[in-house]
């Protein structure tokens, strides 16, 4: 089975193979994004969902988010083991990028964990900080397959499995 992509005009698009269910982890650290100048979402309590053949992405707890620079988009995605997403477009002064992150209004069972959290590509945004170290989070430079506390710290990274 495979995730699906939603338009409006409902025609459907593969996004992804899934057939293992994604890990879900705790991020020991600091973590702060940065789009047009502004720090759109900080937080010590990130999670942290990893993929086989795809990079981790990071879900910011909702209160953590600033949620009057994001608004609604017209994309959801259907996910098997997480349940279906509604994507999100940021917007600050004359910037804008649709799509940019996308949450779980009522997650599947195992993954309840991420309800009221966002998720973001985070290579679209200006810059993505790990205890006020810049990196290079999820532009394809590593997979989530055999991800540690080792491999992670190098990254500037630090997880825990939940």
């Amino acid at each position: 089975m495979e995730c699906w992509f939603f338009k409006k005009d409902s025609r459907q698009t593969p996004g992804c193979s899934c057939n293992t269910p994604p890990r879900l982890r705790s991020v020991y650290g600091y973590v702060e994004l940065i789009f047009n100048g502004v720090v759109i979402a900080d937080s010590v309590e990130t999670k942290m969902v990893l993929e086989a053949r795809r990079t981790p992405v990071m879900y910011f707890p909702r209160e953590d988010v600033k949620l009057e620079y994001l608004t609604p988009s017209y994309l959801t995605a259907e996910c098997k083991w997480m349940g279906r997403a509604q994507f999100v477009m940021a917007e600050i002064a004359d910037r804008r990028i649709e799509n940019v992150g996308w949450y779980y209004p009522e997650p599947e069972p195992l993954y309840t964990e991420l309800k009221n959290h966002i998720a973001f590509y985070t290579y679209l945004m200006d810059a993505c900080y790990f205890d006020w170290k810049r990196v290079n989070y999820n532009q394809d430079k590593f997979s989530s397959e055999g991800i540690d506390r080792a491999d992670t710290s190098e990254q500037g990274l630090l997880v825990q499995a939940i």
